[in-house]
């Protein structure tokens, strides 16, 4: 992304020689005089006329150490433009879907003006400059701010996978634009969870399809080994895992899931005003590892020989909101609106923009997000061994322990790393850790030299919490706790942690004597 900000820098100084660079737009940019005419569709031939003189200027920024080549670099910004699922391709699909919704609206209104509903042309009426609005406000935003959010240019956080609740009101069009990580919004921005923005509480009530038809896949956790598998949408499932166990649980069966591109209000549902206290987003599930380290790369590590750990900086994981209470989500594939769990009978009804649904199919499904950044798998092999990983008060309350006490060592706000864990075929757990800056930021590489250090401070963490009311079977803010995992506080216990910790670190920290000695 900083290449193609560099690259985008060189381009619009040459083609705006003399000229107004201080706000070029989305319309500017991509759309006039015509698409096939703009400077989007000329930048693939531009950067590959002077390519030779870019990877020059490329290869002189990029540090020595970086794996990306100024080759690379630039035959990436070339193709990632225009072209097939380019940037040019997502707004085309963008506009090209709100170009549909006007023209059902306005289908719908001489329908009605035919018939002389005045209520029905008035609501229509509404609809349609809402959605003109949004089309507006996309087109006519700047350039920069618009290639931050495809995640072409750098942006704030560098996030990866944002995901937008789409604001249909057209009194709030200009000044809203809701997003957040994809992590955290398929559950802040789930179909009917209440936010509260600009001292206005707004309601999610469907998916933004996006022009596009979701896919429908099926996925399970083994509630013995906690790993996930992926189905097609139908056809046979094994009943055992390849661990040998039988998933039980909620998540033992496999669901229906599909992955949002974004959320959206009703245009016919009002803004209000926020009252003292607004309904909570239905949690989402741990994350869940779903592509780790080669099992043939795991090493033991150098100064503590019981423990074996493997890094990637491709590791997959993936989170899931099942819903309130296992319950999933009503979602209609033909428009994205939701319905709740009392609609059972669904036929005709209106889309989120305003008009009538032409494709009515209405199913239940959970939300999932998938995402890749830089792992750690730690092994526990030696004596003590760790509890099974169905015990999971004592798994949680170690990962916690671990992550703050990492986050303390490396020097780093704890909330840019973070950890699960799983076990393998044979039943031995792992612990796993990973980034949550997107894509990575090597704060888990790091670790792997620390970690002897890191399971010291997470033992004096554990066994000697500041907090002098603190039960040793429990946990408070001062050892354990945080905003981030008040759903599991009943099973955050870090004496058992302490314990464990204790005499790993005891057995580890002899010498070949049998002397006992310190790190």
């Amino acid at each position: 992304r900083h290449v193609n900000s560099h690259l985008l820098g060189k381009f619009l100084l040459e083609k705006h020689k003399g000229g107004d660079n201080e706000r070029i737009t989305v319309r500017d940019f991509f759309l006039e005089p015509s698409p096939a005419e703009s400077h989007a569709a000329s930048w693939s031939g531009s950067v590959e006329t002077n390519r030779a003189k870019l990877e020059d200027s490329v290869a002189r920024m990029l540090p020595a150490e970086c794996p990306l080549t100024a080759e690379e670099a630039v035959a990436s910004s070339a193709r990632s433009m225009n072209g097939e699922s380019s940037v040019a391709a997502r707004l085309a699909d963008r506009l090209s879907e709100f170009d549909q919704q006007k023209k059902e609206i306005t289908d719908q209104m001489q329908q009605a003006i035919a018939v002389v509903n005045p209520e029905e042309i008035q609501r229509l009426a509404v609809a349609l400059k809402s959605v003109t609005s949004l089309q507006a406000q996309l087109v006519d935003g700047t350039l920069i701010d618009f290639l931050a959010g495809e995640h072409w240019v750098p942006g704030y956080a560098f996030p990866q996978d944002i995901v937008r609740l789409l604001v249909r009101h057209d009194r709030f069009t200009d000044k809203m634009r809701l997003e957040r990580d994809g992590e955290i919004g398929i559950s802040e921005y789930a179909p009917g969870a209440e936010i509260i923005a600009d001292g206005w509480l707004f309601r999610s009530r469907g998916i933004d399809l996006q022009h596009k038809e979701l896919e429908r896949k099926r996925y399970r956790v083994c509630s013995q080994c906690r790993r996930v598998t992926f189905f097609a949408e139908s056809g046979a499932v094994p009943a055992a895992c390849e661990c040998g166990a039988y998933p039980g649980g909620h998540l033992g069966k496999p669901r229906i899931y599909v992955r949002p591109a974004g959320f959206t209000t009703r245009v016919d549902e009002p803004a209000e005003e926020p009252n003292l206290f607004r309904l909570k987003p239905p949690p989402t599930s741990e994350v869940f590892l779903v592509q780790g380290a080669s099992p043939d790369t795991f090493t033991p590590h150098p100064e503590l020989p019981s423990i074996q750990f493997g890094y990637t900086s491709t590791g997959k994981l993936f989170r899931a909101n099942p819903g309130r209470k296992y319950g999933q989500f009503r979602i209609c594939m033909g428009c994205g609106r939701s319905f709740e769990k009392n609609e059972r009978k669904v036929s005709a009804h209106k889309t989120p923009w305003g008009s009538g649904c032409k494709k009515v199919q209405v199913m239940a499904t959970d939300l999932a997000f998938e995402f890749e950044t830089d792992t750690l798998q730690l092994r526990f092999l030696g004596h003590p061994a760790p509890p099974p990983v169905t015990q999971e008060a004592f798994w949680l309350s170690l990962q916690t322990a671990l992550v703050a006490a990492a986050a303390e060592v490396l020097s780093i706000p704890a909330r840019d790393i973070d950890a699960t864990y799983r076990g393998d075929q044979t039943g031995i757990g792992e612990l796993v850790i990973y980034d949550r800056v997107p894509g990575g930021a090597g704060y888990v590489d790091r670790i792997v030299a620390e970690l002897p250090r890191v399971l010291q401070v997470a033992l004096k963490r554990t066994k000697e919490c500041s907090n002098p009311l603190c039960d040793a079977q429990g946990s408070c803010y001062a050892c354990l706790r945080s905003y981030r995992n008040q759903f599991k506080w009943d099973q955050l216990r870090r004496g058992p942690v302490a314990e464990w910790l204790e005499q790993l670190l005891l057995i580890e920290n002899r010498d070949a004597d049998g002397a006992r000695v310190h790190l």
